[in-house]
């Protein structure tokens, strides 16, 4: 049958929703506060120890953008996270993988981390999507047409509705647990933020500093039970353009370990607290050499009715009329070295998305889904513009190991 699909490559990392996912951290938490609803896991006890959690009042979630689990690991080796190298020996503590979502780019994993929905039951899977009531593909990381780099917010979405699942904040808030946000001051009216954070209380930051100071004072004034989340992405973004095993990379995850050393773990003065720090994914690095530019695949373009979309590592192709079965060949012929290319329907049978899709996101995947190989990558040029600026090398959207573990540090602190 044409939905059916035997074995991906066994490079690639398959994510898991049922008890080792992003999605489960989500739903342990609320399984903690007594606001999971039937059918949530969370995370199985040898990812996270019940007993950490057990009595905690407080729970703090830092997600540091970009942090992947083999990434901290080799930097704390290193000498450079002496912090957390010493949360880990002193405290009741535990360091895991975990796995993100498919793809594993940060619209789509954040958007699982703040819902505990899948990518399947969210609808949010790719930065570059095709919205068929907008007629074209949307920067869902801007909210604006991918075409139109300088404009603003598409202003027919509404992001109080855009999704159709409640965040885990409406959840908590719902059995009386206090959810408050820390973020950057900036991103507070985004429709993305106002999307993911909704029921949330929203504390504005500025730099790890004052991050790390917000959370630990919210966390000592709290009365009752309190969730507070915050969200660093600087260590993703110097990944992008110094590579993800960069010495910068090193410097950001010390300065970062520092700061969490000095303001919380030193000076935190409560009890019943457990921190937890996770990532929306890994990252890996992809030399120049391995960008394969889709604007000059002319055959390739021929096929499309829309330019490619989804993400660079699992790209998203909307065939012509009539077009798929041949688009799926060419594909293969051309590419099948470098990815494995999949039929919509195979892509979601196979679970990537964590089960099947409404009928009305099914429009955002396209007719082929192509599973970059290695540190391959299809770069799409959605602007003329775009032709000049310097491409990224760290990367993620894709399947390795690098991209797909996540952090998942858990300790009881006070």
């Amino acid at each position: 049958m044409e939905d059916e699909i035997t074995t991906l490559p066994a490079a690639l990392v398959q994510p898991d929703y049922h008890g080792g996912g992003t999605v489960n951290l989500s739903e342990s938490i609320l399984r903690h506060f007594g606001a999971a609803e039937e059918g949530m896991v969370g995370l199985r006890p040898t990812l996270l120890p019940p007993a950490l959690l057990h009595g905690a009042s407080v729970v703090l979630l830092i997600i540091v953008d970009g942090l992947g689990y083999y990434q901290l690991e080799e930097q704390i080796a290193a000498g450079n996270a002496p912090n957390l190298a010493r949360l880990l020996r002193e405290r009741p503590a535990s360091f895991q993988p975990i796995t993100t979502t498919t793809p594993s780019m940060t619209a789509c994993a954040l958007t699982t981390l703040h819902t505990a929905a899948t990518p399947s039951q969210h609808g949010l899977v790719g930065w570059n999507l095709y919205l068929e009531e907008e007629g074209g593909v949307v920067d869902m990381l801007k909210f604006a047409p991918a075409a139109a780099p300088y404009g603003g917010e598409i202003k027919s979405i509404n992001p109080e509705t855009f999704l159709p699942v409640p965040t885990i904040y409406q959840r908590l808030a719902a059995v009386g647990v206090k959810p408050i946000i820390v973020n950057y001051g900036q991103f507070r009216e985004t429709a993305l933020t106002r999307i993911m954070h909704a029921g949330a209380e929203y504390h504005n930051f500025v730099t790890s500093s004052d991050l790390c100071i917000n959370m630990r004072e919210l966390a000592e004034r709290a009365d009752g039970p309190t969730f507070i989340c915050g969200y660093w992405e600087k260590v993703d973004t110097v990944a992008h353009i110094y590579g993800s095993q960069s010495e910068v990379v090193a410097a950001e995850i010390a300065q970062f370990d520092f700061i969490v050393g000095r303001e919380l773990l030193d000076k935190l003065e409560c009890k019943d607290v457990v921190l937890l720090i996770s990532a929306d994914h890994g990252q890996i690095t992809t030399p120049p050499e391995r960008a394969i530019l889709a604007n000059a695949d002319h055959e390739l373009i021929a096929m499309l009715a829309l330019p490619p979309s989804g993400d660079s590592r699992t790209v998203y192709l909307h065939a012509k009329a009539g077009r798929a079965a041949a688009l799926l060949a060419y594909v293969q012929q051309r590419y099948g070295d470098v990815c494995t290319a999949l039929t919509r329907g195979q892509f979601i049978t196979a679970g990537l998305l964590g089960g099947p899709v409404a009928d009305c996101y099914l429009s955002r995947i396209g007719d082929v889904v192509l599973l970059m190989h290695d540190t391959w990558r299809i770069r799409t040029l959605y602007f003329t513009e775009q032709a000049k600026w310097t491409p990224l090398i760290g990367m993620h959207g894709g399947m390795t190991a690098g991209e797909m573990y996540s952090t998942l540090i858990a300790a009881r602190l006070g």
